[in-house]
Order: structure tokens, then sequence, then C-alpha cells
């Protein structure tokens, strides 16, 4: 899940109906990715958190009529070039990044989904309750209120020497009956597990599990999570459902397929660097907390 897509994302020069780059995104083990809403364990606490969660979309994809709203989009297979048999092949990939709720005007997200400028021009929308699974006429539809723009970009650091990668948001309205993500107040111990929620390259909102904190460094954690290039900006959880970081960057993930022209998931046995699985790495929630002292917000 390296940067580079969403670089290129960012600057307001990626074209959503062309060919994208190839992406970088890993499963370790076995895939443990799950349509949240299809989720069977703990499903009170993975709804609710699941109200707080938002898409990245460009705004220009996005189209209002009265109290609706359709966001243009295709299937994962013909925006992502991923091959007919991957996993959720057939599934809308609407998004570029993931944010969530931390009051009910302010998001995190990654600092690479979002600049200044973008938030100025209005390019890009966050969209709530994107839960779909299958486009009807290259579209999905949406509540207006579902969908909301960036007033202002409170802190941002993108500092990839240092692991540093992150964005608050904040936005052009409160937000309403939506679950507040809370962030833990202990960092976890090595081999705590952990789940995440997000939009993988753009799919609706998945839930991964069965991960752990493998290693831990200044800024961030190294775990073993799924994580594929729409995760970005994702809350990374505790077994409490609290938020302990946020996803920013990870391995070399898909394999292009050159005689069938198209990607294949890159499977890693656990984490290993020899072999291009570097593992993910999860933003310390210490460092988003530091950057709203000293923007001077509360939560």
């Amino acid at each position: 899940m390296k940067n580079l897509v969403f670089a290129v994302l960012v600057t307001g020069i990626f074209n959503v109906h062309a060919k994208p780059i190839p992406p970088n995104d890993v499963v370790y083990n076995q895939d443990d990715r799950i349509p949240a809403k299809d989720v069977n364990i703990n499903i009170e606490q993975i709804q609710s958190l699941s109200s707080g969660i938002a898409a990245l979309v460009l705004t220009d994809e996005v189209t209002f009529h009265g109290d609706k709203a359709s966001i243009y989009t295709l299937d994962e297979k013909e925006t992502n070039d991923i091959c007919t048999e991957e996993k959720y092949s057939s599934f809308p990939a609407m998004s570029m990044c993931t944010a969530f709720l931390i009051s009910d005007k302010l998001l995190v997200t990654a600092g690479h989904c979002i600049t200044n400028d973008n938030c100025i021009d209005k390019d890009f929308s966050f969209v709530f309750n994107y839960n779909h699974q299958s486009v009807q006429n290259e579209a999905l539809e949406f509540n207006s209120s579902d969908i909301y723009t960036c007033k202002k970009v409170v802190a941002r650091k993108k500092d990839d020497k240092n692991h540093l990668d992150y964005a608050i948001v904040e936005l052009d309205k409160k937000v309403k009956n939506r679950t507040i993500l809370k962030f833990a107040k202990t960092n976890p111990k090595l081999d705590d597990s952990i789940f995440m929620l997000g939009h993988p390259y753009g799919l609706p909102l998945i839930y991964t599990d069965n991960a752990q904190i493998h290693r831990t460094e200044e800024n961030r954690f190294i775990t073993n999570l799924d994580a594929f290039g729409g995760n970005s900006g994702s809350p990374v959880l505790n077994q409490n459902g609290n938020v302990i970081g946020v996803l920013i960057e990870g391995s070399q993930d898909f394999i292009w397929d050159k005689q069938n022209r198209c990607n294949h998931v890159h499977y890693c046995n656990g984490i290993d660097p020899n072999n291009k699985c570097e593992g993910e790495g999860v933003l310390k929630k210490d460092i988003i907390i530091k950057a709203l002292k000293e923007a001077n917000k509360t939560i």
C-alpha cells in the first residue's frame, strides 16, 4: 500500500476513468477481509463503529438531486484491473482513502490523502454509509445527508522519513447521529489483537481482523493487517473498539499478471522483509492527540 498512487490522486492530476498505476496491497496468510455489514461477531459494536467511517471520493463524481445523490463508479475489476477470480472483483470501487470521526465536526485521515489546497478547492467529499455491494447504471445512490466537504485542514503532516502521515479535517457542517470513535487510553502491547474498518482500494466498508502488533517503533506500529491502498486513513482498533492508530503505509501486495493483464493479490506468509512483506504501518494515536492539542482542538 505504497503512497505513490495517492500522491498522484491528491495533486489533482488523477483521472478516475483512466487505468490506474498497478496497486501495492497485501494479504497476510489468509484473506481476512469481510464486508462490514456482513460481520457476525460483535455485531452491535461493528455496526456502531461503521457509522463513523467515511470514504474519500472525488467531488466531481458526486451529483445531487434533491435529498439524494449519485456517485459515479465501476466495479473493482474495471476500475483497478483486478483479476476476475479475485475476492470482491465484482464489488464497486468508488473511493481513494478512508477517514473516521473523532468529534461531530472533525475527521482523521492520512496526510497523503488530502492537502490544504484540496480542501480549499473542495476536490474531495467525505461519504458515509458506503456499504453498497453492486453498481447500478455505473453509479451508487446515497442520501445527500451522507455527504460532507472539507471546511479546513486543522493539522497535517507528511514526513516519510519519520513515518508521520496524518490530516485532521474540519467538516463543512456538524455530523448527526453517527458514532464518534474514541482513542484508546493506553497503547497496545506486542502480539495484541487488532482490527480495522475501511475502504480497501475503494471497496464498500470492509472489516479486517486476525491481526496483531508485531513491532513498535517511535511513531508507528508494524502489523499484519490485510490492508490495501484505499485503507489509508482507516482507524485501527483494539478489541474494545478504541482507536490505537491510523493505517498509513504498507507492503507490495498485488502482483501483475502479464499474460492475463490483471492484478492478483500478493499473499505473504507472515511478515518477511526479504519477500516484499514488510508489514503494514499504523501511525500511533498519540501523534494525533498531540496534533489536536497543538491546534487547540478538544474532543
